[in-house]
């Protein structure tokens, strides 16, 4: 699998008619919505332009996915205020991965690996994080299996239709 993603995994329900809403709050400019696609779908319609999001909700989870979702620490605190948040990258064309874990306001963990080596790394592996590392040997897989431990499964959260929104202003 080559991904070339940013995703903000965060447990807390939105509603359909809040999607809008949850993505201005989170920065993402003035989204404008274009269509309801099955995830695989979203994914390569936001892939087409580059500058789109597909955001979705699945028993409590709410995802955003996009090539260019990258969110300011302050954004990602707020979220996580009494819950859980993951975001993470992962970019085949860089060969870069990177990860943040947030709870109840507070980043536990922040990983970034590139080309091969791990750059940048902030607080103790996580007990999820060390486990899957030992069974994975991609990188790329790691992201997805970490956020599948962390969050929801990946199956069960790309499940739903996702609403896909054009994002540059």
């Amino acid at each position: 699998m080559s991904w070339n993603v940013c995703a903000l995994v965060v447990r807390a329900e939105t509603r359909k008619a809040d999607y809008q809403s949850f993505l201005e709050r989170i920065g993402v400019g003035e989204p404008q919505y274009t269509d309801t696609l099955a995830f695989d779908e979203a994914m390569d319609e936001i892939a087409q332009e580059g500058t789109g999001v597909a955001i979705g909700c699945s028993e409590g989870w709410t995802s955003v996915w996009g090539e260019m979702l990258f969110l300011s620490e302050d954004v990602e605190r707020e979220l996580s205020k009494g819950t859980r948040l993951m975001w993470f990258m992962t970019d085949e064309r860089s060969d870069t991965q990177m990860f943040t874990w947030w709870v109840d306001g507070v980043r536990l963990r922040k990983r970034h690996y590139q080309d091969g080596e791990v750059s940048n790394e902030e607080g103790p592996p996580l007990p999820e994080e060390v486990a899957v590392y030992k069974a994975e040997k991609a990188e790329e897989d790691r992201v997805f299996v970490l956020m599948s431990k962390l969050c929801l499964p990946y199956r069960r959260l790309t499940k739903p239709e996702f609403d896909v929104f054009e994002t540059s202003s």
